[in-house]
């Protein structure tokens, strides 16, 4: 697990009190993840349109380029098939390079059977998908990810990052782990940041 790329993530959390996670992710079950990414728009220019009838406004970022309409057949189906494991090589890169976003989408292409080629084992995998999910804002998947990774009571990098993922939707227990974390690991780096969150809730 990288130390480094955890402070980086408590540096934006001191950094910034009032608003923590803000890039965008959607999950809409559990079967399939869509990712999603939010744009700033400006000078949007309205023009009426010359296909459609005249009360039909259509809204583009620029009126310069024409794009002819283009059959695409089995786009996925040959992306997957071109997907190779060197495609997965710069995730823990573009994770250290704040690309979460990027890192998100390489993340649910891996199959299974080929998480321990890419990652050290299932903890890594877990570990580094739920720093990804944490980043992008989606609690719930970053929560699914930290409880699949074994040991995390002992480990106070992981008990700081629970109480993180939990601060929103359970108080209590996140709460809980911070003050479990600063009792049993009372020298550790990770136990003052632990302080420093129970101080700020108060």
């Amino acid at each position: 697990m990288s130390k480094i790329t955890f402070f980086i993530l408590l540096a934006t959390l001191f950094g910034i009190q009032t608003n923590y996670w803000n890039l965008g992710l959607s999950i809409t079950d559990k079967s399939k993840r869509v990712i999603k990414k939010d744009i700033q728009i400006n000078d949007i220019v309205a023009e009426n349109s010359h296909i459609l009838n005249k009360n039909t406004t259509i809204y583009t970022l620029d009126k310069s380029y024409i794009i002819e309409p283009q059959k695409h057949e089995n786009v996925m189906y040959e992306k997957s098939e071109a997907v190779s494991a060197e495609y997965f090589n710069d995730i823990k890169d573009l994770i250290t390079n704040n690309q979460y976003f990027e890192a998100a989408k390489k993340i649910v292409e891996i199959d299974r059977e080929n998480i321990e080629k890419i990652f050290n084992d299932y903890n890594d995998y877990y570990y580094n998908s739920c720093i990804i999910y944490y980043n992008l804002g989606n609690m719930e998947e970053a929560k699914y990810y930290i409880e699949n990774i074994s040991g995390r009571e002992n480990n106070p990098e992981l008990i700081l990052l629970e109480a993180l993922i939990l601060r929103d939707t359970n108080s209590q227990k996140s709460k809980y782990l911070l003050e479990n974390l600063i009792k049993n690991f009372p020298d550790d780096d990770y136990a003052d940041y632990a302080a420093g969150l129970l101080k700020d809730n108060q």
